[in-house]
C-alpha cells in the first residue's frame, strides 16, 4: 500500500510542479506562488520518503509496526499539509491554510516514528 501511495503522491507532485510553473505562474500573487512551492517540496519530498518506506517493508515483509504507522502518518501528514496549501490558493479559501499544522504535525509524528523504529532495530541487533 505504501508504494502505491508514494507512487501515486510522486506522481500527482510531478503533475502539479508543472502546473504550478506553467499554469500558475503569473496568475497569482508572489505570496501565493511561495505557499504553492511550500506544499510542493513538502509534497515531492515526502513521496520520495514513503516509497522508501514501502521498499523496506517489501525486504522485510511485514515490516515492523513502527514503520509502517510511520508511512501511513507521513502520507496524511503530507495531504493535510501540502494539499491545504494548495486548496488555499487553488480554491481562493484562506482559512484552509489552518489544517496546514495539523499535516505538518503528522509529517513531524512519522518522522519521530521512523526515528523510533530505527532505534528499536539497533536494540534488537542485526
Amino acid at each position: 500500500m505504501l508504494l502505491i501511495f508514494g507512487g501515486l503522491l510522486g506522481a500527482v507532485a510531478v503533475a502539479m510542479g508543472a502546473f504550478i510553473e506553467h499554469g500558475l505562474r503569473g496568475q497569482i500573487s508572489a505570496e501565493q506562488l511561495g505557499l504553492m512551492m511550500t506544499g510542493l517540496r513538502y509534497h515531492l519530498v515526502h513521496a520520495g520518503v514513503i516509497v522508501a518506506i514501502g521498499l523496506a517493508c517489501l525486504r522485510a515483509n511485514p515490516c515492523g509496526r513502527f514503520i509502517f504507522w510511520s508511512g501511513g502518518l507521513l502520507t496524511l501528514g503530507t495531504g493535510l499539509f501540502s494539499g491545504s496549501l494548495y486548496l488555499t490558493v487553488l480554491a481562493d479559501q484562506p482559512g484552509l491554510v489552518d489544517v496546514t499544522p495539523v499535516g505538518g504535525t503528522l509529517l513531524i509524528v512519522g518522522w519521530l516514528g521512523l526515528a523510533f523504529a530505527g532505534g528499536m532495530r539497533l536494540r534488537s541487533g542485526p
